[in-house]
């Protein structure tokens, strides 16, 4: 009985110990669940928040792409004016980190200059009326005319039918400005030779010299460069004697402009182009043969010599031409010389317009007249071959060939 009690006892406490026990671990399970439960809550609430947050930068991301495609939209519409290009290119600047920030900021630079240039051109035109002569004030304006249609070519550089039309009329304006600084030296040449016959006589010299001497050399010599001379001169090609006879008056006009009067040195200009360009077309430049190189003009590219700097020059500043102008250097230097301003810099394909050809070459000779003279006294003919293509030898018979030919026509009586 004893033991039955006691076993009775013992069993009571075990229940009432596993009881407590139970009671405890259903404690930790509640609360292990209620963790779990805020864990969990605690994560969904960080996901929702980071979600938000991108979902934030997404709308932002997307309004500013919404907003920068208005913006470009607008700025290269052709009918937008240029002070509105301005502020869209202003505000599409400031949209920070994004990909057409930079861009937008390069091309807002790019007006503003062109606005320089503008207002640059029309302070000339205004100051080109105070020259003293009717011809100095044609072409004073006519420099400030070619140089305000390159700005406007920039401003509106979007509408290509707009720059197609302002670049036709710069070729026009400068082949007016090429007759009249033809005009203007032989008058110069008229002014210097007046001033020698005076001196002369004042010393007692006789002379017969007439003021109208260099002139009537220039005029002479200019006005026998036909089209019949040029295609007895150039190859028998259909092609040549089309381009002869559409464009041989710029080479006339180009040597009376740079006051050719000596027949041989006009000889030498026209067997070049002969050789250069067998079919009287001024011509670009393709990749040479020994290029081997995956771009197209790596040979020029970042070529210091030709003043090549900027990426893409090599290609931009080929050759181009009747005597292959080549390099931005050559480019600034010869649009400077013919009084175009940046033309050639910012259009560089101009250099292959007859108008502008003619003229290059004429003033590629005139600006190496003495070496080119001294190599016609001596009948050293390859050191001009050298001069335009860097070797005596190239192309020399045909050269000579053309030199004679043409010499023999200018000088037929």
């Amino acid at each position: 009985m004893a033991d039955e009690t006691g076993n009775t006892r013992a069993q009571g406490g075990l229940l009432a110990n596993f009881s407590a026990a139970a009671a405890v671990l259903g404690g930790f399970i509640a609360v292990g669940q209620s963790f779990s439960t805020w864990i969990e809550g605690q994560s969904q609430s960080r996901i929702a928040n980071e979600k938000a947050t991108q979902e934030l930068k997404l709308a932002e991301l997307k309004s500013n792409s919404d907003l920068a495609e208005g913006y470009l939209k607008l700025i290269i519409d052709k009918d937008t004016g240029s002070a509105d290009r301005i502020m869209l290119l202003g505000a599409l600047s400031d949209l920070q980190n994004h990909p057409l920030q930079a861009w937008a900021k390069k091309r807002l630079d790019g007006l503003q200059q062109s606005l320089d240039d503008l207002a640059k051109a029309q302070a000339a035109e205004f100051e080109a009326t105070k020259k003293k002569t009717d011809v100095e004030r044609k072409i004073a304006g006519l420099q400030a005319e070619i140089d305000a249609l390159n700005a406007e070519k920039r401003l509106n550089s979007e509408d290509v039918n707009k720059t197609n039309a302002i670049s036709a009329v710069i070729v026009s304006k400068s082949v007016e400005l090429g007759q009249l600084n033809g005009t203007l030296g032989v008058l110069s040449a008229q002014v210097e030779e007046t001033s020698v016959v005076v001196e002369r006589k004042s010393q007692g010299y006789t002379t017969n010299t007439s003021t109208s001497m260099q002139d009537h050399l220039i005029s002479d010599l200019a006005s026998r460069v036909t089209s019949d001379l040029l295609e007895e001169v150039f190859p028998k090609l259909e092609k040549a004697r089309e381009n002869i006879s559409a464009n041989y008056g710029f080479l006339a006009a180009a040597m009376k402009e740079f006051q050719i009067s000596e027949p041989r040195f006009a000889s030498a200009v026209i067997a070049t182009i002969a050789v250069e360009t067998p079919d009287f077309s001024a011509y670009e430049e393709t990749p040479a043969p020994y290029n081997t190189k995956t771009t197209p003009f790596d040979v020029y590219e970042g070529a210091a010599r030709l003043g090549n700097t900027t990426p893409g020059d090599g290609a931009k500043f080929r050759g181009r031409g009747f005597i292959g102008l080549t390099g931005r250097y050559n480019y600034a230097k010869m649009s400077e010389r013919l009084g175009l301003g940046t033309r050639l810099l910012d259009n560089p394909e101009d250099a292959r317009s007859p108008e502008v050809a003619s003229r290059i070459i004429c003033a590629f000779f005139i600006d190496s007249q003495s070496r080119v003279v001294k190599a016609l006294d001596q009948q050293d003919f390859g050191e001009i071959r050298r001069l335009v293509s860097g070797s005596a030898s190239d192309h020399l018979a045909q050269f000579l060939s053309a030199y004679n030919k043409t010499l023999s026509l200018l000088t037929k009586s």
